[in-house]
């Protein structure tokens, strides 16, 4: 899926998760949030039917619903606590979102840059959130550990929705050969 030069590579796992429906909506920034390029970009989002909200900060949220994307923008610009409510309006795990709210929005970076050291084993590589920023990640959340079960279901989800739909692997170190290992092996995935 090719993507506006608008939008941020991550935006394209974003994409992913909500054209095959693993997430009813997302949340972006545009890298040109004024401007041509910011029209054509909300104009590319339009045509596939979708609905765009954005702010003055250049960050968009886009749903089938246009009542869900004001109400998540809504929650994103609420001036209290929002942290777990704005994941979970995003389709992010509970787990995840409870761990998310621990650290709050500022505290984010901190957490990630944390679960950048830590150790993603086997087929939870496809989990590590390392890759995501340039759009090679099959997650576009913090997961709460290494060893998220509900972040490694959104995973397979994707992979699994890639090749039904024949769209082209996003490579992941070892992930893929993980992860056709395991179809190769007759494992349920």
């Amino acid at each position: 899926m090719s993507i506006p030069v608008a939008l941020k590579p991550s935006a394209r796992i974003d994409l992913l998760h909500l054209h095959f429906g693993i997430r009813p909506a997302i949340r972006t920034q545009l890298l040109l949030h004024e401007g041509p390029k910011q029209a054509e970009c909300i104009r590319w989002i339009r045509r596939r039917g979708l609905h765009v909200i954005n702010d003055p900060d250049g960050f968009v949220v886009i749903s089938d619903s246009p009542a869900l994307s004001r109400h998540i923008l809504a929650i994103d610009r609420s001036p209290v606590a929002h942290t777990y409510h704005l994941g979970r309006a995003l389709g992010y795990p509970h787990c995840c979102c409870l761990k998310a709210a621990s650290f709050g929005d500022e505290g984010l970076e901190k957490w990630a840059l944390a679960l950048r050291r830590r150790s993603f084993d086997g087929l939870f590589r496809a989990i590590d959130p390392r890759g995501y920023t340039d759009g090679k990640g099959l997650i576009s959340h913090l997961p709460c550990s290494p060893r998220c079960h509900a972040s490694l279901r959104m995973a397979m989800q994707l992979w699994q929705s890639l090749l039904r739909h024949g769209y082209p692997a996003i490579p992941i170190d070892g992930v893929l050969q993980l992860f056709r290992g395991r179809r190769s092996a007759g494992t349920k995935d």
